[in-house]
């Protein structure tokens, strides 16, 4: 049995469907449920769009999240290049500058450390980032952590999931699996029959975003 939900990290609802549906283990995915990745993402898109082209921000969020599907090599200064050329509209030196210091790395909100904290299920953190990486982000490593470091192979991965859930006891019926991704997190999952939930940042950023 799974579900999909269409929301935001909303903890409340999480601890609620854990509840009812008896799970005895959350894996849970960093970027994109616990960490700011989207807003520092969006803030980073307008700056390099600027204040005459911001209104094309979620088109430039769905060309980065449609490159990335069709090649997991493509980078974000690559899918800007191309968008811009799309508009006929070439990059400035300035937006240039701007991508090629592409440094946003985001970080454990405090409202994610509450809902760990707070679980009364054991949970482990799945996550893309490398143990280099994840000893950058402040509070991290505290929890149990399964990293890129730790991976049979990349995401999405029905290997890595069963990995985890050996490691752990447990079967995949008991299991709910907390992701951005529908591919690389969520599927997987799916198709061992573990429960499932979609967080999806996107649908408040862009309503709460001033792109019109």
């Amino acid at each position: 049995m799974q579900t999909f939900m269409p929301v935001e990290a909303d903890f409340n609802t999480i601890n609620r469907y854990i509840t009812d549906n008896n799970i005895k283990l959350l894996i849970i995915d960093f970027n994109g449920v616990l960490d700011d990745y989207y807003e520092r993402k969006a803030d980073f898109l307008r700056d390099v769009l600027g204040s005459e082209n911001k209104h094309h921000l979620p088109e430039l969020l769905l060309a980065i999240e449609r490159a990335y599907l069709l090649d997991r090599t493509a980078t974000i200064e690559q899918t800007c290049e191309q968008f811009f050329a799309s508009m006929d509209t070439p990059l400035t030196e300035l937006q240039r500058n701007r991508l090629a210091n592409n440094m946003f790395a985001s970080q454990l909100t405090d409202r994610s450390r509450v809902f760990l904290d707070s679980l009364e299920v054991p949970f482990v953190i799945y996550t893309a980032l490398s143990d280099e990486q994840v000893r950058r982000v402040e509070g991290l490593e505290k929890y149990q952590l399964f990293t890129r470091d730790q991976y049979q192979e990349a995401k999405p991965s029905i290997a890595n999931l069963k990995f985890i859930m050996r490691h752990c006891s447990v079967d995949p019926a008991e299991v709910c699996v907390v992701g951005d991704g529908l591919i690389d997190d969520l599927m997987p999952a799916s198709l061992i029959g573990a429960h499932t939930i979609l967080v999806s940042p996107y649908v408040n950023l862009l309503a709460c975003s001033n792109v019109t």
